[in-house]
């Protein structure tokens, strides 16, 4: 999935001069709960990391900590940063050398906003779009993304269904996790909010909070109302492998598949939901993964094993849901996208960027990621 084409980009020798970080808030438009974390009520709070090179280039990358999914926190991404940049100034690295020595940070969203930011700055040296770095002969098509309907009382669902109904939006991502008959409740109200807009599909995303009974439950109710939604995503605890074979086999009938969220961080996780056949198919988040590398590598196992791929993020900012982007153009063929949280965000403090025309998304023009940052962002080094 790395290209072979491009190695000698990805292995070429980068002096880091400086590296600094600056701490984001950006006010969400909507209270964001899910089953793990309802912590997102107002805002969010990441962290932006940039990375200058020796020939004065500069690179960002952006960290989303999710305390109730990864156990991070704005303080505690900003701290492990930190932490390693002494090792990364006025040092030579390649994207693998670097990958390799960010592993001994404690956090995956920090690996990911260093990393990201580098793979910027390299791509901005060599002149190409991140896309190309990653895969070279990468096809342009438009891709399209859903739209997430948070863990709020069916009346709000419903009419944050109508309002991106409205906007385009043909795809919802609900959350689930207030018990069969809430849940249950709630994807009726958005159903019967947008039926005026024809035919649509949807997943349900349980961010493990549901049992193995309760969730084969769930969808043979809906099933009942034919609307098995398309995808089950994490439906019970991460660690419950044999949880999740159950749930994929009571299910299967209804046409709705399983995915891995929680459940798969690393390459080696993947290997063993792929043994295991416990899941048909993985969501790729470079904040899980601890950067694009990794993400390569899982989506590299998922298409030996012929397991279907999608593409999230943890409420990302334009910098971090634009390199996304640019992971889903090089790796192709993406079952699912959900790219949608910058839609969600009132406030925006960068240029560039992906483009929403919903439901579409449009890469940026130029090189590297093609994200630039508000001027009045604070560094510190």
């Amino acid at each position: 999935m790395i290209s072979n084409i491009f190695q000698p980009v990805l292995q070429s020798l980068v002096k880091i001069d400086a590296v600094a970080v600056a701490p984001i808030r950006a006010t969400l438009t909507n209270p964001f709960p899910i089953a793990s974390d309802a912590s997102k009520v107002d805002r969010i709070d990441n962290v932006i990391v940039r990375i200058k090179t020796a020939e004065g280039i500069l690179g960002y990358g952006e960290a989303a900590p999710y305390y109730g999914i990864s156990g991070d926190l704005q303080q505690s991404v900003l701290a492990d940063v930190h932490t390693i940049v002494p090792e990364l100034r006025w040092t030579y690295f390649d994207a693998f050398t670097l990958e390799t020595m960010l592993r001994r940070m404690r956090f995956s969203s920090s690996r990911a906003a260093v990393e990201m930011a580098f793979l910027d700055a390299l791509s901005k040296r060599a002149q190409v779009p991140l896309t190309q770095v990653l895969h070279p002969a990468a096809h342009q098509a438009v891709l399209s993304t859903d739209i997430t309907i948070p863990l709020l009382p069916k009346e709000i669902g419903a009419r944050l269904a109508h309002q991106y109904a409205q906007d385009g939006f043909r795809r919802w991502k609900i959350k689930v996790g207030n018990g069969v008959v809430i849940d249950f409740d709630r994807i009726i109200a958005v159903a019967e909010a947008t039926h005026s807009i024809g035919a649509f599909t949807y997943l349900v995303d349980a961010n493990e909070g549901y049992s193995v009974r309760d969730a084969i439950e769930l969808i043979r109710r809906l099933a009942e109302q034919h609307l098995a939604p398309q995808i089950f995503e994490q439906p019970v605890r991460r660690e419950d492998v044999a949880g999740l074979k159950k749930v994929r086999s009571g299910i299967r009938e209804f046409g709705t598949a399983v995915f891995a969220d929680e459940a798969v961080y690393t390459a080696a996780d993947a290997e063993r939901l792929a043994a295991e056949n416990a899941v048909d198919g993985f969501n790729l988040k470079i904040m899980k993964h601890g950067g694009l590398l990794e993400a390569l590598r899982i989506a590299a196992i998922a298409r030996r094993n012929s397991l279907n791929l999608m593409i999230g993020g943890m409420v990302e900012t334009r910098l971090a849901m634009t390199a996304s982007l640019h992971l889903a153009h090089a790796i192709g063929n993406i079952s699912w996208l959900d790219l949608d949280t910058p839609y969600l965000l009132s406030e925006d403090s960068f240029s560039g960027g992906l483009r929403y025309q919903p439901p579409s998304l449009y890469l940026p023009s130029g090189h590297g990621i093609g994200v630039g940052v508000n001027p009045n962002l604070i560094f510190e080094n």
